[in-house]
């Protein structure tokens, strides 16, 4: 059970309920996503849950689940007190996927990564550090083996309800309403990450863009830049232009890497080697594209190489509408696939856009602000300090066990699942 629920023993701080503060564990080069500690039932079981700005739906594994795998906790829904079905004919929810198991709803979620998860829909208790909201969620009863990695027990979806299997009204929504919160979450991605519920209590830190799609977080990404210089590669290309299924550019805390169409990934690689007159720049420099860090659409190919060596690299900066340029450095989008061993975390596919991974969120506080249609990004300065983490569960990383998740969450919602397949034929 969860125990935080007196000032003495808080885990997350709050003022006046407009700011709450959530610490999270995992990193990109080990775990290759971020979750937190959270309860759900009467009286509480806790989980650990992704946190997921590319998808919807709270799912968690319950109690006699097929394919769940070993050390996870999973939801017994006979031992909560406030547990109830969601009936089929339920006029606030919509059971589209798979349809219903006699009277109660049922959810089937693909998600972009190949993993898929099945089970019934409930409504019960969900606990933040002892406050409280009645949500509803899926109760994962069938389980493909790489849905989450071993020790995390579910997912919490942050984007709007439209991509939700069922879509009812989203967990984090009745968070919001429930306990009277501003409907916006910050996330820093750091080697202490957090969560800021409510926050930042001030915009004027951060530079905006818009979301120009309330479904995902999508966003208008007009150009990349190598070492300041355009890749020179049309905005069109970064939205999906030219594909089937085109869904623009999405900044999704669920996907482990920076994840750019086939001609941009081919472009900045082009504007790496370029470089190569002037320094040199380890599985770069003297090598074909296909022997190098960029092989195989990135992440899969490795170079030996020290922090002078990393150093070298040069800054890529993104350019969305309406913000200041955001940059990140070779210490950031470089990932360890073995003890000092590098390769680029960027990937190279066209499943009909961009994603904003965590290689490029960790560089930045970012805000998701769901009441102005916005996201910011900021100083990491700007994240939570001081956030107590000494109640976190123990955990242990698998050292670059991200190699193995490395499309860990390209696209997160069922309703990308075509855009997958067809970028596989």
């Amino acid at each position: 059970m969860l125990k935080f629920l007196s000032v003495s023993l808080i885990l997350f701080t709050s003022v006046a309920f407009a700011v709450v503060n959530i610490p999270l564990q995992g990193d990109i080069p080990n775990d290759g996503e971020f979750w937190a500690p959270l309860g759900l039932g009467t009286p509480v079981q806790s989980f650990k849950l992704q946190i997921d700005t590319g998808s919807a739906d709270l799912l968690v594994y319950s109690t006699g689940c097929k394919g769940c795998g070993s050390n996870i906790a999973t939801f017994n829904a006979a031992a909560s007190k406030s547990d109830r079905r969601v009936f089929c004919k339920d006029p606030i929810y919509n059971c589209r996927s798979s349809g219903c198991s006699g009277q109660y709803c049922d959810f089937d979620d693909q998600y972009g990564d190949g993993s898929h998860v099945s089970g019934q829909v409930v409504t019960d208790i969900f606990d933040i550090g002892g406050l409280q909201a009645n949500i509803s969620f899926g109760m994962i009863e069938d389980s493909s083996k790489d849905f989450e990695p071993p020790g995390v027990d579910g997912i919490w979806g942050l984007a709007w309800y439209v991509i939700s299997d069922w879509n009812g009204t989203s967990a984090f929504q009745n968070v919001v309403n429930q306990l009277g919160l501003p409907d916006r979450f910050m996330m820093c991605l750091t080697d202490s990450p957090v969560m800021q519920l409510g926050g930042p209590t001030s915009d004027s830190a951060f530079t905006w863009t818009k979301v120009i799609n309330k479904s995902y977080y999508v966003v208008d990404l007009k150009d990349v830049q190598v070492d300041g210089k355009s890749i020179g590669v049309s905005s069109s290309v970064y939205s999906g232009g030219g594909q089937s299924q085109p869904f623009g550019t999405i900044v999704d805390s669920g996907t482990t890497l920076f994840i750019v169409p086939v001609k941009a990934f081919n472009a900045l690689y082009n504007s790496f080697n370029s470089l190569c007159k002037s320094v040199n720049l380890k599985g770069v420099c003297g090598v074909s594209q296909q022997k190098s860090i960029f092989a195989n659409g990135g992440a899969s190919v490795c170079a030996s190489m020290s922090s002078s060596d990393i150093a070298k690299f040069p800054n890529i900066t993104v350019l969305l509408e309406g913000a200041s340029p955001l940059s990140i450095s070779g210490s950031q989008y470089l990932l360890p696939l073995k003890e000092g061993c590098y390769s680029i975390g960027i990937q190279g596919a066209n499943m009909g856009g961009t994603i904003l991974g965590d290689v490029f969120i960790q560089g930045f506080a970012v805000v998701f602000d769901r009441t102005n249609l916005q996201v910011g990004f900021g100083d990491l300065s700007n994240c939570p300090t001081n956030v107590d983490r000494s109640h976190l569960p123990r955990h242990v990383p698998t050292p670059f066990g991200a190699q193995l998740r490395k499309n860990r969450r390209p696209y997160t919602s069922p309703l990308l699942r075509p855009q997958l397949e067809q970028s596989k034929n």
